[in-house]
């Protein structure tokens, strides 16, 4: 199952219902009414197809990391981070980079009981020694997701 249907799934927002009929929309956009203009059907089909590649987005926005936790699986994380890099899914690209952002700022606000309690805030310039190892920003990204949202 991919990231956004499990985003869909999850969801508590009554808006979530409408994925389903949007993607009926996409393939039939005159199913249920009689179309009396036939610009209307495209409207209809187009509208359809913006909610299908949309609303993972939208509901995201409105749920929690701790709404998510454990819902995915690091291969999903990592089918999203190669289906939002390769330059032709641009909406898997959007849910990538919020997902990113957000793990990010999750990550960094939890409580740290390991943290140094050292008061010479300058310490950590003196030992610093820099890496020739390049960074492996695949990883790093899907990596930062799984630890936010627990994804084994």
């Amino acid at each position: 199952m991919s990231v956004e249907q499990k985003i869909i799934d999850n969801s508590k927002d009554a808006i979530a219902a409408l994925a389903p009929r949007a993607a009926k929309a996409v393939l039939a956009p005159d199913t249920g009414i009689t179309v009396l203009i036939p610009g209307a059907r495209a409207v209809i089909r187009d509208c359809a197809m913006v909610t299908v590649k949309y609303l993972p987005i939208m509901l995201f926005a409105n749920m929690t990391i701790e709404s998510l936790k454990g819902k995915f699986t690091k291969q999903e994380i990592t089918d999203l981070y190669f289906r939002g890099i390769d330059g032709k899914q641009n909406v898997a690209k959007q849910l990538l980079m919020l997902m990113y952002i957000d793990a990010q700022y999750y990550n960094m606000s939890k409580p740290n009981p390991g943290a140094n309690q050292n008061t010479d805030i300058y310490n950590d310039y003196d030992n610093y020694v820099e890496s020739k190892t390049p960074v492996d920003i695949t990883a790093s990204i899907v990596r930062t997701i799984c630890e936010a949202f627990d994804a084994k």
